[in-house]
């Protein structure tokens, strides 16, 4: 029986899976790097689907050197 699964990707996956109701933990990581328009990760357009915002619960802030890392349990 499958208790976990990681999932890995870009913003199109985050997207199908948040929308399907498949995610139920999310991990964000954010860098202390600015990036120009060749290396951004833009998950705006791929979230523009969602039909409602989505509230994480038991939230969990850990700093790792100078980036970090917000971790929920989305409601």
């Amino acid at each position: 029986r499958l208790q976990q699964l990681l999932v890995e990707g870009g913003p199109r996956v985050i997207a199908s899976y948040l929308e399907a109701g498949l995610a139920h933990e999310v991990s964000v990581y954010v860098t202390a790097k600015l990036l120009g328009c060749a290396g951004t990760a833009d998950i705006g357009k791929a979230l523009t689907g969602l039909t409602h915002a989505i509230t994480l619960q038991h939230v969990e802030v850990t700093a790792l050197g100078s980036d970090v890392r917000i971790r929920g349990y989305l409601v």
